[in-house]
């Protein structure tokens, strides 16, 4: 069973700074971290994904994270803002990412939109194809910032569904509020460090 542990994890970004982060997630695990825009959630995703520096450790299966190349690490960041390859399809896309991609996609309801470039879509289908990407990759820690930002009710449910049905991974989401359903939750307002 994998295994994502913060251990005296603080993060600091800006003249700004917040933890340490104790707690651990298990394989199956969803995790919601919320609070205010300035707080840190973005942070505390790219953190975990070792793309920022942080003090204290990052623990996937026991090995710290930054000692294990970007593309080794078994965890996926799917960031605010949509990141595709414009010129290629969004199928081609998806396919970056395996079957289960596309999957996923056929459960968002993504069929009439595959042979489209993905620099042709609006943010709310740039959001979905991207999330389908990261919750089809094969990485065991999948972290999603702001996956409801673009998206009507309807999709944000489709969303909420299939994080709730991947039983495999770890998910680590960020929202501006609590929401209901997660086995987890971090209230980013409890870890500021004041200055």
């Amino acid at each position: 069973m994998h295994r994502l542990e913060l251990r005296s994890l603080i993060i600091k970004r800006e003249g700004f700074a917040a933890g340490p982060f104790n707690f651990v997630l298990k394989e199956g695990d969803k995790a919601l971290v919320y609070g205010p825009n300035g707080y840190g959630k973005t942070t505390l995703l790219m953190s975990i994904a070792g793309i920022l520096s942080y003090e204290g450790s990052v623990l996937l299966d026991e090995r710290e994270v930054r000692s294990v190349s970007l593309e080794r690490r078994g965890i996926t960041y799917a960031p605010a803002r949509p990141s595709l390859i414009n010129g290629a399809s969004v199928l081609d896309n998806l396919k970056m990412s395996g079957n289960e991609a596309l999957e996923i996609a056929e459960r968002f309801n993504l069929r009439s939109i595959l042979q489209v470039k993905a620099g042709g879509l609006n943010e709310g289908a740039r959001k979905m194809v991207q999330i389908a990407m990261a919750l089809g990759s094969s990485s065991v820690v999948v972290l999603i910032d702001e996956p409801f930002a673009f998206l009507s009710l309807q999709n944000a449910k489709l969303v909420l569904d299939e994080i709730a049905r991947a039983r495999e991974k770890i998910i680590v989401i960020t929202s501006h509020e609590r929401l209901e359903g997660f086995t987890s939750y971090i209230d980013m307002e409890k870890y500021q460090i004041k200055g």
